[in-house]
């Protein structure tokens, strides 16, 4: 009986899995990716408490305040927003003293904040990207610790701010007040905010002091009276509901984005926080790799409370809340944590992280928790996406509890796959369970591993009273695996040992799926590494089994709802195509991946040095948009003068391996691909099975044979296309 057939969504390019320096395209991808899972008009005060941590009576009683903003730097700000004759970064300096001033004051009130710096880019100033083919970028404004490091990074930012100044009106209006968000009564038209029971119109109570938190020094003496109204909430959550139009993800809001993901990309954070000052109106945005929060925009010009509140959260918060792993420390020291207000760490460099793994019970009732600590050595991958697996990955010794490090050098990965999804360790079990003993030297060797879900983390947004459907929201978990550190291909040392590693994954993925029935789904040039055994000889491993599936299972539905993850130049032409939704992911497409990663190692590849250069021109559109990687790929395919213009570029080293596997498989794959084209203008009765034909004309057995290699694990007599899934 055949396996399941499995229908896969086309491959949806993300920034995590498209490598562009191009401006245009990654903010298009940023918005591609976030949009479906972006919740607007989130209450102030509702993300204030539960992302930033500040006492709900704390918000309240800042919120109640009628503060007064810096007067002569407001006239400023008024007037670089009048004329077109002033830059947008002219904003930065008043804005910024107008910030410090307000804060001067809130501090005054009582309300103790950590020392901050906001850190002034004026727009000119680069920080440098952690991630690969990404130009770096000049964020406006950034918050720090203080004192702010002299060079500013993006590892250790607490809060990003990103200005946009609009045209200035040609009939210009005094602003009115309005409050989007529901923490207390619209504002009234005439006045900022007061608190008094006249402008409420309902009756007030005075709450002592104003602050519940113990570390508040406000006067006892000093009475605020706050408005009572509240919206009631079904179950009496404090949450946030989403009443009013929904907020666009717009242009300055993709930017923010870009920053959010650079911060991702420095250091390991669960969340990252931008603010976006458009002329007088703020939007907060809140990123992690699930989902975007939009707060409710408000005008600061008008609602001096709800800046109050932004600066107060922003500056109170210590770093976990501020989103930073806090498993993440800057020395080896064990659990619990002893400081709360620990700076985040600069670089992960040089650090420490620490886990705790929660087993199952052990059949007694009890359970017995495994800590694990790791030093970094190294940042071998870091995290590219937004919305998305995001998958950073770090050299690192093993710490013990005495401190000593291990002699040894493990690859920890972390990673945000869909909760829904066959854990990549339960995979890797399968395969070697189900694999000849030979082959698990092309498996990775697993050493560590334990999840964390949304609970587990705490993350913020479990408050809120955000409405989950199968399309706004993706559940994930924060995977945390370490291996044994394996070598990346283009640091194999020579040609010959290159082509070993890579015809040893190409054997051990056949059969991967003929013998363990697991399709891998995501082959790139980073998921084919190698290493040296004990005798000198060289082992390809086949690595990143997270997005594997199994082919004699019936697919989860809720992982099929969403695009897949991939790396576009090595996706299969088929399965870029957005025009068909029910391509199927078939083994042939694992093969062309496989070409294609040949194809780049010859083009890109200086093995004997060790040197992966930039991608070559006659490639670049394999690494644009979707349209753009379709046709080139198509054009690749189906014009000799293409394909050839792309094999000139091949490096001289790689000159045999051109000849002998590269234009071989180019032939059988491209006939293939010709002929079935040939088959849709014939005039025939029976419907046509593309899927089927293609599976005929392009199997492991004539991948073999091209390339003149004799498989040493399968019996190709006997393998049939016809059985994959």
């Amino acid at each position: 009986m055949a396996p399941p057939k499995h229908k896969s969504t086309p491959i949806k390019p993300k920034p995590g899995n498209t490598l562009t320096a191009r401006v245009d395209v990654e903010r298009t991808l940023i918005k591609d990716s976030v949009t479906p899972y972006c919740h607007s008009n989130v209450d102030l005060m509702d993300f204030a408490v539960h992302v930033w941590g500040v006492e709900r009576d704390t918000a309240t009683a800042i919120l109640g305040v009628q503060w007064t903003l810096d007067d002569f730097q407001m006239k400023i700000y008024r007037k670089v927003l009048s004329s077109s004759k002033f830059k947008e970064s002219d904003l930065h300096e008043p804005f910024r003293k107008i910030a410090e001033t307000l804060l001067g004051d809130m501090s005054k009130e009582g309300y103790s904040v950590k020392p901050c710096e906001l850190w002034d880019g004026e727009g000119k100033t680069y920080l440098p990207t952690s991630r690969p083919a990404t130009r770096d970028k000049k964020p406006d404004m950034l918050n720090y610790d203080e004192p702010a490091p002299p060079k500013p990074t993006w590892g250790n930012v607490r809060v990003v701010y990103e200005f946009k100044k609009k045209p200035p009106p040609s009939n210009p209006e005094a602003p009115k007040p309005k409050r989007l968000f529901k923490s207390l009564p619209p504002l009234p038209e005439d006045r900022p905010l007061t608190l008094d029971d006249s402008a409420a119109g309902v009756s007030a109570i005075k709450v002592k002091g104003g602050v519940n938190d113990p570390g508040h020094k406000k006067a006892a003496s000093q009475d605020i009276k706050i408005n009572p109204l509240k919206r009631p909430q079904e179950g009496g959550s404090h949450g946030s509901r989403q009443t009013t139009k929904r907020q666009r993800f717009v242009a300055s809001h993709q930017q923010a984005g870009a920053y959010a993901l650079e911060c991702f990309a420095a250091t390991s954070r669960y969340y990252v926080v931008c603010i976006v000052i458009s002329s007088w109106d703020i939007t907060i945005l809140y990123f992690d790799h699930t989902l975007v929060l939009q707060v409710a925009e408000f005008n600061f010009e008008v609602d001096a409370g709800a800046l109050a509140l932004l600066l107060y959260g922003t500056h109170f918060c210590d770093r976990r809340h501020a989103g930073f792993d806090p498993n993440l420390r800057a020395g080896p020291t064990p659990f619990p944590e002893t400081s709360e207000d620990e700076r985040p760490v600069e670089t992960p460099i040089g650090s420490y992280f620490h886990f705790e793994h929660l087993p199952k019970d052990n059949g007694e009732g009890r359970k017995t928790a495994i800590n694990k600590a790791y030093k970094i050595t190294d940042v071998l991958a870091s995290a590219s996406d937004l919305i998305g697996r995001a998958t950073a990955v770090y050299e690192v010794r093993e710490c013990s509890p005495n401190n000593e490090l291990s002699s040894e050098q493990y690859a920890l990965k972390l990673s945000w796959p869909l909760k829904s999804r066959v854990s990549e360790i339960d995979v890797i079990q399968r395969l070697r369970n189900r694999l000849p003993a030979d082959l698990h030297a092309h498996l990775p060797s697993l050493e560590f591993s334990t999840d964390f879900d949304a609970e587990r983390l705490q993350l913020p947004w479990l408050q809120l009273d955000l409405k989950f459907t199968g399309t706004n929201h993706q559940e994930r978990v924060l995977r945390v695996l370490s291996e044994k550190k394996y070598t990346k291909l283009w640091e194999a040392g020579s040609v010959d040992a290159f082509k070993q590693a890579w015809l040893d994954c190409v054997e051990c993925h056949h059969q991967a799926w003929e013998v363990g029935k697991t399709m891998h789904r995501d082959l790139s040039e980073n998921n084919l590494m190698l290493y040296w055994d004990k005798d000198g000889n060289v082992k390809g491993v086949l690595n990143d089994w997270d997005m594997a599936e199994f082919t004699d299972e019936e697919r989860d539905p809720t992982t099929a709802a969403h695009h897949r993850t991939g790396t576009p130049p090595f996706m299969a032409v088929d399965l870029i195509c957005m025009k068909d939704q029910t391509c199927r992911h078939s083994f042939r497409h694992e093969l062309e991946s496989l070409f294609y990663i040949l194809l780049w190692a010859a083009l890109h590849y200086d093995v004997v040095n060790k040197i992966r250069y930039n991608t070559l021109d006659v490639v670049e559109k394999w690494q644009g948009t979707v349209t753009e990687i379709h046709t080139a790929k198509s054009l690749f395919w189906g014009k000799h003068t293409e394909a050839e213009a792309v094999f000139a570029r091949v490096r001289p080293e790689f000159a045999e391996t051109l000849d002998n596997w590269i234009r071989p498989l180019w032939g059988l794959i491209g006939e293939a691909r010709a002929l079935n084209h040939l088959r849709k203008f014939k005039k025939t009765k029976k419907p046509i099975d593309e899927d089927k034909f293609m599976d005929e004309k392009i199997n492991f057995k004539m991948f073999m044979e091209a390339i003149d290699e004799k498989p040493r694990w399968a019996c190709v007599d006997s393998d049939s296309e016809d059985e994959e899934d």
